[in-house]
């Protein structure tokens, strides 16, 4: 958001980048917070390979395990985030060339 667009502009175009910026740190976080899961398990997992072959019930993998087997699963959350946010820049285009008029009669975002 540009300082013009902060000073002059209505007050809902901020709202709208805010959204949008919710939106992407709330994606970061999920992001890192499934990626923080999938290594514990994948921990767990070799562990649990470990003691297996310690104890003589199993061999330990020689090579890493593939875990995830389905790689679309990352892209389409990236692309639910993407279309949300495309959706909160529709807002924010609505909202910049909208005439804004307060509740006395004083226009308040001229569009431009």
């Amino acid at each position: 958001m540009t300082p013009d667009q902060f000073w002059y502009e209505s007050p809902e175009l901020l709202w709208a980048y805010n959204k949008a910026y919710n939106s992407k740190a709330d994606f970061e976080q999920k992001k890192q917070s499934a990626m923080m899961d999938a290594q514990t398990w994948a921990i767990g997992v070799y562990v649990t390979h470990a003691i297996s072959a310690t104890f003589g019930k199993g061999k330990f993998p020689q090579t890493p395990d593939r875990i995830f087997r389905d790689p679309e699963t990352l892209e389409e959350i990236q692309k639910r985030v993407v279309s949300q946010i495309k959706a909160n820049m529709e807002t924010v285009a609505v909202s910049m060339t909208a005439k804004q008029v307060n509740k006395d009669g004083i226009v308040i975002g001229e569009p431009r």
